[in-house]
């Protein structure tokens, strides 16, 4: 959401009230706006003339297991402009360090970002892409977390969370706001943590709520899903 970008952003600074202008300007001229949540639909509905949700999908090459892996390792992967949402959590992630020296915490982003220390803590710098996911998914996480503040620039967050954590074969841990109301766990530190210390502490409740996930991707977020249905708009602008 460029309109409501967070003040951590690396974009805050540049994008100024005259490209939100043009931004703006370029909507409302165009015949069919797509964006990748609901809640974006919802913000940007007045501004266009016809807007559609197109979200983020998995493709083809990208082989998803349907298997839970059977590691205790959590994953954090997150990227510039979340310095918020970071420190916001940082003292509920390291309790969780430190209660469960048996698990292994990955943390992959920005490093001067993530102040987390334990003999069981390993952190990266992302990694150039196209190598990113594979190489994330040979980690073998079987939590990912997405600790967010509830904010309205989180709130219009797409899917693609979702689709990492299917991908790597972890069970997502996600904020009960925006895109995945009803499917998230937490909605502030204390929910967090007690979420987070129920699927490390019982397997079967990783492995329920990463069947749903699963079952979501594999019903809503494929490529030949979206390919279809960027066809039909193709189709309406001829």
């Amino acid at each position: 959401d460029y309109f409501n970008l967070p003040f951590d952003s690396p974009l805050y600074k540049t994008w100024t009230a005259e490209r939100k202008g043009m931004l703006e300007t370029f909507m409302q001229e165009a015949d069919i706006v797509t964006v990748s949540s609901g809640r974006l639909k919802e913000l940007y509905e007045s501004k266009c003339k016809r807007i559609e949700i197109i979200p983020n999908y998995w493709p083809s090459e990208f082989e998803i297991d349907d298997q839970l892996n059977n590691t205790q390792t959590v994953l954090w992967r997150s990227g510039k402009g979340k310095d918020l949402d970071i420190k916001a959590y940082h003292n509920a992630v390291q309790y969780i360090i430190n209660k469960y020296p048996d698990w292994s915490f990955i943390f992959i982003g920005d490093y001067e970002s993530f102040k987390f220390s334990g003999m069981n803590v390993k952190i990266y710098n992302r990694f150039p892409f196209p190598a990113f996911y594979p190489m994330v998914k040979n980690l073998k996480p079987s939590l990912m977390i997405n600790p967010l503040l509830d904010t309205q620039f989180n709130r219009c967050k797409s899917n693609l969370a979702l689709l990492e954590s299917v991908y790597y074969g972890a069970c997502p841990i996600m904020p009960d706001f925006g895109e995945f109301i009803g499917m998230g766990t937490f909605r502030n530190e204390d929910e967090f943590i007690e979420s987070l210390i129920d699927h490390i502490e019982y397997s079967d409740v990783r492995q329920y709520r990463y069947n749903d996930a699963l079952t979501l991707v594999n019903a809503n977020y494929l490529f030949e899903q979206e390919m279809k249905r960027l066809y039909i708009l193709y189709k309406l602008l001829k």
